[in-house]
């Protein structure tokens, strides 16, 4: 399962040799560019290689639409792909399995919300989501973009083995202590902006070497074995 498809998945899968018909599943948090707009792209590989096994995109039951309709101004129309594209709907708070070991549950988040002057837009278009995603025996957090610190706490009633979320939105400090809060084995730190990076590195390097071994930094092609 491949979680969101920022502009240039492709290209990056590609990089870290990642054969796209090695996902079978794609899980789409929001609909900012940074985690939609290379999924036309990407599809677009997918057909270009001769793809026939079904591809299943997650997705909000509100967003469902405004996909589609992304999709066929893409000129990806489902019946010319060469193989079955299902856009599967998911509600907040209802729990979807994607395979035989992999699950999830979808929280809204407050990472997007209707401005006054955005009236003229349906509110149901505002839509972001976390997930606590169960792979196996692990339970993870993954947060995506959020709106403050609160959303890091959407699953506090879970027992959780790791905890993904961004940088850009809150201090890596507070991160930190809502990761001990949850009481998670793991953080790692994604989302890292050019400008934030020594800053963080920097942080990272200040820390307690038991903190320092609980905190990752995340970068591209890092694989995690989990446990």
């Amino acid at each position: 399962m491949l979680v969101d498809t920022g502009d240039g998945v492709a290209k990056a899968l590609l990089a870290l040799n990642i054969k796209t018909n090695s996902i079978d599943s794609i899980l789409l948090s929001h609909y900012h560019a940074d985690h939609l707009s290379g999924i036309a792209s990407l599809i677009t590989q997918m057909k270009l290689e001769k793809r026939t096994k079904q591809l299943k995109v997650f997705t909000h039951t509100d967003l469902v639409k405004p996909l589609n309709a992304f999709l066929n101004t893409s000129y990806l129309f489902k019946e010319n792909l060469g193989f079955k594209l299902v856009l599967s709907q998911f509600k907040f708070g209802t729990k979807q399995k994607v395979s035989g070991s992999i699950s999830f549950v979808p929280q809204r988040n407050s990472h997007i919300f209707r401005k006054k002057i955005l009236k003229n837009y349906p509110a149901k278009q505002f839509v972001s989501s976390s997930f606590l995603l169960n792979v196996g025996f692990a339970k993870i957090i993954y947060t995506s973009d959020v709106g403050s610190t609160n959303d890091l706490f959407l699953f506090k009633n879970h027992q959780t083995d790791y905890l993904i979320t961004e940088t850009t939105h809150m201090t890596a400090g507070q991160v930190l202590s809502a990761a001990k809060t949850l009481n998670v084995s793991k953080l790692f730190l994604t989302h890292i902006g050019d400008e934030d990076e020594k800053k963080i590195t920097a942080w990272h390097k200040n820390l307690s070497e038991a903190d320092q071994k609980k905190v990752k930094i995340c970068y591209d092609g890092l694989k995690i074995q989990l446990t």
